[in-house]
């Protein structure tokens, strides 16, 4: 690698990079080998990288990175310049650089003239309002936007905090602005925060009557035997209501028992009575309390909106209630009762009712659908899966996949790509697409296809409205290390498949705000423990995002899933993304239910949506890799933890 470095580059005594001859590949590492100078903040010869690299799309980058370590020495000119000049997406970066520079220098009126209004940095907002209070002073305008600023439910950054002096020393905030922000802080559970509006505006029987809500908040049961507040006080009812909605989150049913007493004491409006009513209601179904079907039932009708009708039918599926959930659905907005999962529940409502020929009839017409819930149906149904029968035909023409290719923002992108630098190319590529048409999104979703930029192909598909395009949405890149490493752990290369695809969409550098990394997302904690038991330890937690390592250590952890839940992919799959702990506290609470349902009683959003997405792509990926779909009912039956479907 050294030899044929330097066979590209040499680099002189000043430190400038110099090409040897002019060749795409030679290129990429003259580029490369400068941006790593670069972001080293090592000298590197502009002028001459310049012409060496004048046609090459991502010189701009070059000049960017070098304006940004010398911005201290640069002029507003010279940075308006570039701006002006080139329209890239990390023009955004050089600004913000360039205006905290400004503000840290109190440079007020060069910190104006660079500013743009669109700002949504609230630390920037900031400084331009003080430098708006130094050059010109305040006006009706500055006094709005600085109270915006001010009226939120958290502490604002430091640069905040002169802006905020003036509104106090000017005597403009009042109470209504103290209790507004008070209520927002309270909501967000930022006490301290409260307390200390409280204490700089409020009056002495305003701070009482804020003292008997820290108390509440505290200790929302005070409810359940008084008020501890004074409802003779026009903000006393909020104050009762907040405390109430507090309990509600906390233990909706003494929520609801305190809600009750309250209510027949008169120490709240009826419109207040039906919001929290309401509130404990969901509060109660969220946490799949036995409670919640009544409390759901006994809302009178100011209290019923859509959402409560919505989690009417989950209690009732949860219940495996199939009269009140046929009821239920029935009384679903249609946009929702069309959907495909409650058009499925209707067919098993009806099936379980004994309604045979009407089920039969509504899964058969849902069979149609490639879905979850198409699958389920078509397994009920005894239906093939709805996979494309005639080969793939591009939405796009070669001419407009051409066409966009050639724009310099999507060249820069495909540049990044094929350096590897995923992050650049990831938001050349965004910022390329943002604003596009259809029909553009279809060419650039093909394009990046064919490059096999996969993760840009399967998102950009997806908002293209391309949902039916298996090959472009269901890529099998990696097949051979994939294949390999499901045989050696004894899995369906199709799981794995659909693990991957949901985990990180083939991104080999994916990593999840949780600390997740690679191909499959393996938390490093999770992937020492792996590695150590087949005994070979991870060199360190960046080789996860290596993609051999990553496939040899999921997959490894993936079949130990499997094993403990005796080769089911529904708990496997849950497992998985939420943890066995997780897993064996939900079969506790209904393992006794069809599969169907106990997926949907899942407690956690995010696995339940993960586990119907796996199971539906595994079919998918089966009939990818050239074989018969999968069943989705037949990954249900894995093990002995389940009832039947048709139960």
């Amino acid at each position: 690698m050294r030899a044929m470095l330097l066979s590209a580059l040499v680099v002189s005594v000043n430190g400038a990079v110099v090409a040897a001859p002019d060749d795409k590949k030679t290129e990429r590492e003259l580029f490369k080998a400068s941006w790593e100078r670069l972001a080293a903040n090592r000298p590197v010869d502009m002028g001459q990288i310049s012409d060496q690299l004048a046609d090459y799309p991502l010189l701009p980058y070059l000049h960017y990175r070098d304006l940004r370590n010398r911005l201290s020495d640069a002029s507003a000119s010279e940075v308006q310049g570039f701006l002006d000049a080139h329209d890239l997406p990390v023009n955004r970066f050089l600004r913000n650089a360039w205006l905290r520079q400004k503000a840290a220098e109190r440079d007020w009126k060069g910190f104006i003239a660079a500013y743009e209004p669109e700002q949504t940095n609230t630390t920037l907002e900031c400084h331009y309002l003080e430098a708006q209070a130094q050059t010109a002073g305040l006006d009706t305008h500055w006094v709005r936007d600085a109270r915006a600023l001010w009226t939120v439910g958290h502490s604002q950054p430091d640069a905040c905090d002169p802006v905020f002096d003036r509104l106090y020393e000017r005597g403009i905030l009042r109470g209504d602005d103290a209790w507004a922000r008070i209520e927002k802080a309270m909501d967000n559970d930022q006490v301290g925060l409260a307390g200390f509006v409280a204490r700089r505006l409020l009056s002495d029987e305003e701070r009482a009557l804020f003292r008997s809500w820290e108390r509440l908040h505290s200790d929302p049961t005070r409810l359940l035997d008084g008020t501890g507040v004074d409802l003779s006080h026009p903000r006393g009812g909020d104050i009762l209501a907040a405390g109430l909605r507090r309990l509600g989150v906390r233990d909706p049913d003494k929520a609801w028992q305190a809600l009750d007493r309250h209510a027949r004491a008169g120490h709240l409006k009826a419109e207040q009575v039906h919001d929290l009513r309401r509130h404990v209601a969901l509060r109660a179904a969220y946490s799949h309390r036995d409670t919640a079907w009544g409390y759901l039932e006994q809302l009178e009708r100011p209290a019923v909106n859509k959402e409560v009708r919505l989690w009417r039918a989950r209690v009732a599926l949860g219940r495996q209630d199939w009269q009140g959930l046929e009821g239920a659905i029935a009384d679903l907005p249609a946009e929702l009762r069309e959907q495909d999962k409650w058009r499925y529940w209707a067919a098993r409502a009806d099936l379980a009712q004994g309604q045979l020929h009407g089920a039969n009839e509504a899964f058969s017409r849902l069979a149609d659908t490639r879905s979850y819930y198409g699958f389920l149906a078509a397994d009920h149904a005894l239906d093939g899966y709805a996979m494309p029968a005639d080969a793939r035909q591009p939405a796009s023409s070669e001419r407009e996949r051409e066409a966009l290719a050639a724009r310099t923002g999507v060249a820069r992108a495909h540049e990044f790509f094929r350096l590897g630098m995923w992050p650049e190319a990831r938001r050349e590529w965004q910022a390329q697409l943002s604003g596009a048409t259809a029909e553009e999104r279809e060419a650039a979703a093909e394009l990046a296809h064919d490059w096999g930029w996969h993760d840009r192909a399967i998102f950009t598909a997806h908002h293209a409205g391309l949902h039916h395009d298996v090959a472009l949405r269901f890529p099998t890149p990696f097949r051979d290390q994939v294949e390999h490493h499901a045989r050696q752990a004894g899995l369906d290369p199709a799981f794995v498949f659909a693990i991957i695809r949901k985990e990180s969409a083939f991104m080999t550098d994916a990593r999840s705000h949780a600390g997740a990394l690679g191909l499959m997302q393996v938390m490093p904690g999770t992937g020492r423990e792996v590695a150590r038991r087949q005994g070979r330890p991870l060199g360190s937690t960046y080789s996860l995002l290596d993609p051999d390592t990553s496939l040899r250590i999921g997959t490894a952890y993936l079949a130990e899933m499997m094993d403990r839940y005796e080769g089911n992919a529904v708990l496997a799959a849950a497992a998985y993304n939420a943890g066995p702990r997780h897993v064996d506290r939900w079969l506790e609470a209904s393992g006794d239910a069809p599969a169907d349902v106990w997926v949907e009683r899942i407690t956690f959003r995010e696995t339940r949506g993960y586990v119907k997405d796996v199971l539906a792509w595994t079919s998918i990926f089966s009939w990818q890799l050239g074989r018969e779909p999968v069943r989705v009912a037949t990954q249900m039956r894995g093990g002995t933890h389940f009832a039947s479907l048709d139960r």
